[in-house]
């Protein structure tokens, strides 16, 4: 029979991993994923913060996290993760920092301070890549080199676990298999790979939970406080986007009005600019043929009067005086001077 709870709603995974009752799960769910090497293996695991259902009626936001530390004085921090905020590497940070941080009180030396580990089981795929497994240190890429041991965080997106069950080879393939398909397990039907002791044991947890009607009513309010806070975030999410769109959309407006503006002063300057040149240029070649056209005007009016001259035998004036007659002055002293050589004006002399 199918248990009909998700072992990924925060009440039943504190249920399966936070309670005394439950340390050898705890235990096998640490060492399948952080996988140390066989002397160093967590043999002996106690909690911290053991979940209680007399706290959890008192207070029904006391499902959070799972804090504990084995027989070599390593501590762990376990927490499954619903729903991905925009700050969640953040948080991730922070939390192990404080984790970490709490060890060391007043008087103590550092050396005394022991590894702590972070393992968050997340709902959702936010990290680059198909891995579904991170695990994250203090590490100088370039180089090769580890600052520190006593910092891992393990990172595990259940949603990019896609292997069948017969191909669930490992201890953390069976539990990643678990967390995503709990609820529709059936402890008498288990796929071979999945039939050990330690999986029949948490669906055992998960059918108490399920027939149970105290602990069904806490798991199914867990379960719409979950419902309701995606959809809160589907909210914001979509706010956030219809913000975006309709700032884009303004922006683009404002952008269109601007570069308007800005090509049309643009292209006035500019306009301005070709059409001075322009106008130099035509004003140039205008000032050419007019000073041409008036300069051959000028020498035929000097030849004339040059000749004018020679025929009365009378001194020539030099080009450079008469040069700096005009046009007007120099036709009426050639026109007078014809009249001096023809009086009446009919050719007769």
């Amino acid at each position: 029979m199918q248990t009909g709870i998700d072992p990924k709603v925060d009440y039943a995974y504190k249920k399966l991993f936070g309670t005394d009752a439950n340390g050898d799960l705890l235990l096998e769910l640490l060492n399948a994923v952080l996988q140390f090497p066989e002397g160093k293996r967590v043999r002996e695991v106690a909690l911290r913060n053991p979940f209680s259902d007399k706290e959890y009626a008192e207070d029904k936001s006391s499902v959070l996290d799972i804090r504990a530390a084995d027989q070599a004085g390593r501590q762990y921090h376990l927490e499954m993760q619903g729903l991905v905020p925009w700050s969640f590497d953040k948080r991730v940070v922070y939390y192990w920092a404080r984790f970490h941080g709490q060890q060391l009180l007043e008087g103590d030396y550092y050396e005394t301070i022991r590894p702590s580990f972070s393992l968050w089981f997340v709902n959702e795929s936010f990290l680059p890549g198909e891995a579904h497994h991170h695990k994250v240190r203090l590490w100088d890429h370039e180089r090769g080199v580890l600052l520190s041991k006593d910092l891992e965080i393990h990172i595990i997106e259940l949603p990019k676990f896609r292997r069948p069950p017969e191909e669930c080879l490992t201890a953390l393939d069976k539990w990643c298999y678990f967390l995503n398909n709990g609820e529709a397990l059936d402890g008498e039907r288990l796929p071979a790979s999945l039939d050990i002791a330690p999986i029949r044991k948490a669906l055992e947890v998960l059918k108490v939970l399920g027939h149970d009607e105290r602990e069904r009513d806490r798991y199914e309010a867990q379960l719409r406080a979950r419902r309701d806070a995606a959809s809160l975030l589907q909210d914001m999410l979509t706010a956030r986007e219809r913000g975006l769109n309709e700032g884009r959309e303004k922006g683009l407006e404002e952008g269109r009005e601007k570069g308007l503006e800005e090509g049309r002063e643009k292209g006035l300057e500019e306009g301005r600019e070709k059409g001075l040149e322009e106008g130099r240029q035509e004003g140039r070649q205008e000032g050419r043929q007019e000073g041409r056209q008036e300069g051959r005007q000028e020498g035929e009016l000097i030849g004339r009067i040059h000749a004018y001259q020679r025929v009365t035998k009378q001194p020539r004036t030099p080009r450079d005086e008469l040069l700096r007659l005009s046009v007007e002055e120099l036709t009426a002293r050639a026109e007078q001077m014809e009249r001096q050589l023809i009086p009446d004006g009919n050719g007769a002399a």
